[in-house]
């Protein structure tokens, strides 16, 4: 029998839009939204979801390759002893090898709701002992699902396993701050990877591009969320975003958007935690061309104290440029790409 999402799924696209509008439900849970942090930066949001990149050709299937799990773990502790070669000060690889005993591949399904895919995580969960105790659980999950990108995923799900959120089980001060060190090693596993590997260059070429593109994408999703949000807490209007964003809010985007609300999968500015700090990371992969000494240091300061900081402090510590700057560098980068096609 056709379950109520297959049957509103046949429904015209702007007949399932005004019944979510109807939703007295989803207009209550809209306003708990309005107060997700990252509402702050939509402004700087918005200029990375304006960007062109519709002459930016990007190819995945090159990236389909299947890797072993000892792969991953080599090339994981490969990027943190690179990092501890280049400067010392803080060691990574010491502890990358210690959180080891939290890694598995083995995705657990009773996380996920119905209809979602399993991806790379690193997190903690509360166990009821049987005594009645409850303990923290830690575990690094790397997803193998079959992509040349699954290389770099054990970098980034440890360093989020290097965070005092993980560590010391703190809440960030700033959500704002959680995915911008893995976020960062994004950029730079690659390009290292690339150094010990330049077999694989073609493949790191179309990762970078693909790794733009995708970053404009996610702005762009999280800017129709926001503007969903909005809408419904009666600060925009429908009609006014429809004009508005008409050029780069196309029809599978709103309706991949809806099919998250219809099917309770809507996470609204959720993949806006990995924009700015994508942007902030390829100036910062600039930076370390110049001083990668330096560089790395305020990477792992910045690591060692992310808990603590507010987005513009870890500029601070970084030592990047405006913001302004970063996102006319990231355009730059954007502009190259379409120029060589």
């Amino acid at each position: 029998m056709e379950n109520l999402t297959d049957q509103k799924s046949r429904l015209p696209l702007m007949q399932r839009v005004a019944q979510i509008a109807a939703d007295p439900q989803f207009k209550e849970q809209c306003g708990k939204y309005r107060n997700i942090e990252l509402f702050n930066y939509l402004g700087l949001i918005e200029k990375v979801a304006l960007l062109d990149i519709s002459n930016i050709p990007t190819n995945n299937r090159s990236l389909k390759m299947d890797y072993p799990a000892d792969m991953v773990v080599d090339e994981t502790l490969s990027f943190y002893a690179d990092l501890d070669r280049i400067c010392p000060e803080l060691p990574l690889l010491s502890l990358a090898e210690k959180n080891m005993q939290f890694l598995t591949f083995e995705p657990n399904y009773s996380r996920l709701k119905p209809g979602e895919i399993p991806r790379s995580a690193c997190g903690i969960s509360n166990v009821t002992l049987p005594s009645g105790e409850t303990v923290p659980k830690r575990e690094i999950f790397v997803y193998l699902d079959g992509d040349f990108r699954t290389i770099f995923s054990g970098a980034h799900e440890f360093a989020h396993s290097m965070s005092d959120r993980f560590l010391k089980l703190e809440y960030f001060k700033s959500n704002a701050v959680a995915e911008l060190v893995p976020s960062i090693v994004d950029v730079f596993a690659p390009e290292l990877f690339l150094q010990h590997h330049p077999e694989f260059a073609p493949q790191v070429a179309e990762l970078k591009k693909l790794s733009l593109v995708n970053t404009v994408k996610k702005a762009r999703q999280s800017l129709l969320e926001a503007c969903v949000v909005k809408v419904m807490t009666g600060e925009m209007q429908l009609e006014d975003v429809m004009q508005k964003y008409s050029n780069i809010f196309n029809e599978q985007l709103i309706s991949d958007c809806v099919s998250d609300i219809e099917q309770d999968l809507f996470k609204p500015m959720h993949e806006a935690q990995y924009v700015l700090p994508h942007v902030m990371a390829e100036t910062l992969f600039d930076m370390f061309k110049q001083n990668p000494q330096e560089t790395v240091k305020n990477i792992k300061t910045t690591l060692s104290c992310d808990t603590r900081l507010s987005l513009e402090e870890a500029y601070s510590v970084l030592r990047l440029p405006r913001m302004e700057t970063t996102l006319a560098n990231f355009n730059s980068k954007l502009n190259e790409h379409a120029m060589s096609r």
